[in-house]
């Protein structure tokens, strides 16, 4: 046998729903020429598999996709194996094990929630206890779970720890005999859900129904009428007083006479007129010279008439007015989405989430106010509002609004450290990480590298990163305090990467992320944009409410890859009653307008037909290498106008 040696490194710890690179265990083998392959041995040895490079003498193990939640709870699961090597002999065993803890991460919301106890109140029990609740969540303690009633059922539920009661004051008289719904949001301290709970109201009195109304009695006879009074005789009259008779009347004085008339002055006669003198004869009157008549007068020639001046051109026709603007379209009245309504395909299913299986580019913009009031306007014309929230979830994605999301972090450590808005591609990236358990200080140490960081914070001494990640996180400069204390904490031995994450993750920075970024961040979701492009190629539609999570849990779990998915979907009836049928040409075609609307090129054409035809490919390679290409892809990325997308 040979003198088998093993070394290297194994890390103890694995993190639940891993990705490829994540973890992975180098081994080398001394003393093992001629060595075959290699095995796995143990109870965990089905978890991993090891790949041999004999020319360099190299083991490398890596992990399947694992998921903490298919492991007992309670403690972590420690997943142990041990290493043999095949020589032309046979086999042999190294003598050596390995330890691996699984660890889990929060990767999923509460999935339940009912009564443990109770369920039932009086009506007329005024601020009672109603019941105890239970939710479960798979990957977090029950005991870790926080309960809340959101608006409206706030204005008469509140919960006390886990039990339902009613506010003070308030009892449910009226609705003795029903069963009343209640909401309640079960949050795990990173992801929340709601559930409806139905409150039994038990009718155990009758002051809350309407009095019957009081008996109609006949109207009561009319008392007897009494005969009128005597009449009293009216009092004698009074004769009149005498009447007094007039004085007498006073004779008018008497006239004076008027004055005598005297006769006119005598008339003196007029004097003598004297003859006129004696007219004398007039002298004889000379007959007049005779007069040659006047020689004849020849009439002028009338002058030459000018023709008359030219008439001016008629005046240019006169263009009709420019039309009316159309009048502005009206101005729509915001009505945000209340707690449990559904608009147009979008539903508020809590304080803080609304959940829509619209793709995001069936939207035409996205803008959020000052008020941060959101209105998303879809190409249909139709139009959504809805009020703050921290999360707007899509089909193929989520724009998250809360300063301490993932997303928010990401995008905040690209522009400390870089001094940058991330790209489309960096975001989904880091955030996907995140959400499978990468630290932030793990991902700021990723950026160390690059030159763009060496750039602006290489050669710094701890107390300028220190000033420098004040500036570019917090936007001020340090305060006396606190740069003393974060340059201590640096000289005692705190990573940069750490601190830098401090920064990043502070409230006071995620209260600038909001200040700033009041339309949230956009954050695609891979396993559902998978999914819907693999629905467009074969059906030409839209993933229904059932498949899209069903195939996204799937791909996102790791118990199915694309190609699996696609298979499975090629199965089903509707795909066979839709592509059965076809012969290759026609398939082909079908899938070129189904994922990349449009027809295919004749070179194209013939090159998959012929592919097909030689069974070099099958039907759902097709699907896999036109219907998730990159121009379906290019396609696919596609958003809204809107300050939450990138790029």
């Amino acid at each position: 046998m040979a003198n088998l040696v093993v070394t290297g490194t194994v890390p103890g710890t694995i993190l639940e729903n891993n990705r490829a690179g994540d973890w992975v265990a180098s081994l080398t083998l001394s003393g093992a020429a001629g060595a075959l392959e290699v095995a796995l041995t143990g109870a965990g040895a089905a978890q991993f598999t090891a790949t041999l490079d004999a020319a360099r003498g190299r083991v490398t193990i890596t992990p399947a996709i694992l998921d903490r939640e298919a492991f007992p709870a309670g403690a972590d699961p420690v997943l142990t194996f041990g290493l043999a090597v095949r020589f032309a002999g046979g086999w042999q065993d190294s003598g050596q094990q390995w330890s691996v803890t699984l660890a889990g991460i929060d990767d999923t919301p509460p999935q339940t929630l009912g009564f443990s106890s109770g369920g039932v109140v009086l009506e007329n029990d005024i601020g009672a206890e109603i019941g105890m609740l239970l939710a479960s969540d798979p990957d977090t303690d029950a005991a870790q779970l926080s309960y809340s009633v959101p608006w409206p059922d706030a204005a008469r539920f509140e919960m006390v720890g886990r039990t339902l009661k009613l506010l003070e004051g308030v009892d449910l008289l009226t609705e003795g005999g029903s069963e009343i719904p209640v909401m309640i949001e079960v949050s795990d301290g990173r992801q929340s859900a709601a559930f409806t709970v139905m409150v039994k109201v038990l009718n155990v009195t009758d002051e809350d129904d309407l009095p019957a109304p009081p008996p109609i009695l006949p109207p009561p006879p009319p008392p007897p009428v009494s005969p009128p009074p005597p009449v009293s005789p009216p009092p004698p009259v009074s004769p009149p007083p005498p009447v007094s008779p007039p004085p007498p009347v006073s004779p008018p004085p008497p006239v004076s006479p008027p004055p005598p008339v005297l006769p006119p002055p005598p008339v003196s006669p007029p004097p003598p007129v004297s003859p006129p003198p004696p007219v004398s004869p007039p002298p004889p009157v000379s007959p007049p010279p005779p007069v040659s008549p006047p020689p004849p007068v020849s009439p002028p020639p009338p002058p030459p008439v000018s023709p008359p001046p030219p008439l001016p051109p008629p005046p240019p026709p006169v263009s009709p007015p420019p039309p009316l603007p159309p009048p502005p379209p009206p101005v729509p009245t915001p009505h945000p989405l209340a707690i449990g309504e559904t608009l147009h395909g979008f539903t508020r299913i809590s304080t803080d989430v609304v959940t829509s299986l619209h793709m995001v580019w069936d939207a035409e913009r996205i803008v959020t106010g000052p008020d941060h009031l959101t209105q998303i306007a879809l190409t249909s014309g139709e139009m959504v509002w809805m009020g703050p929230v921290t999360r707007i979830a899509f089909a193929n994605g989520a724009i998250e609004f809360s300063g301490s999301s993932d997303a928010a972090e990401i995008v905040r450590l690209y522009q400390t450290i870089l001094g940058r808005a991330p790209d489309p591609e960096g975001l989904f990236n880091w955030v996907e990480h995140m959400q499978h358990g990468m630290s932030l200080a793990h991902a700021a140490e990723g950026f160390f590298g690059s030159q763009e960081f060496i750039s602006r914070f290489g050669g710094l001494t701890n107390e300028q990163l220190v000033v420098n990640l004040y500036r570019e996180a917090l936007g001020r400069q340090p305060d006396p305090p606190g740069l003393a204390f974060q340059v201590a904490a640096l000289n005692g031995g705190m990573s940069r990467a750490q601190l830098i994450a401090n920064f990043v993750d502070s409230p006071e920075a995620a209260g600038k992320f909001e200040g700033s970024h009041p339309g949230g961040v956009w954050v695609r979701d891979s396993e559902a944009t998978f999914v819907g492009m693999a629905y467009d190629a074969v059906f030409d539609r839209a993933p229904d409410a059932t498949g899209l999570p069903f195939w996204s849990q799937k791909l996102a779990s790791g118990e199915m890859s694309i190609r699996q998915m696609v298979e499975a979907i090629a199965t089903s009836n509707e795909f066979q009653a839709r592509h059965a049928h076809e012969d290759n040409a026609a398939y082909v075609a079908s899938i070129y307008r189904s994922a990349l609307e449009r027809e295919p090129d004749p070179t194209g054409l013939a090159f998959w037909v012929d592919h097909l035809a030689s069974h070099r490919m099958d039907r759902v390679d097709v699907v896999m290498l036109i219907g998730i290409s990159d121009e379906q892809k290019a396609q696919f990325s596609h958003h809204p106008h809107g300050d939450a997308f990138l790029g």
